[in-house]
């Protein structure tokens, strides 16, 4: 089977938390889930509803902490 290259991978992101800002990565496992712990969690209101970056404008500048 011939293969042909079609691009090149130059950075790698992921965001940890739905909305805040991203963390560079050196190497990331990808599987059929996708990237290993992109969007792994997203903050709630207390109604359970998942918050937005349009409705938490202060939250869109925290960061993550790294592992």
């Amino acid at each position: 089977m011939e293969t042909c290259q079609i691009g090149a991978v130059h950075d790698l992101f992921r965001y940890p938390v739905k909305f805040m800002q991203r963390e560079r990565l050196h190497a990331v496992d990808i599987d059929a889930h996708g990237t290993g712990g992109d969007r792994t969690y997203a903050p709630s209101d207390l109604n359970g509803r998942f918050a937005t970056s349009k409705k938490w404008l202060t939250m869109a500048g925290l960061t993550a902490p790294s592992k």
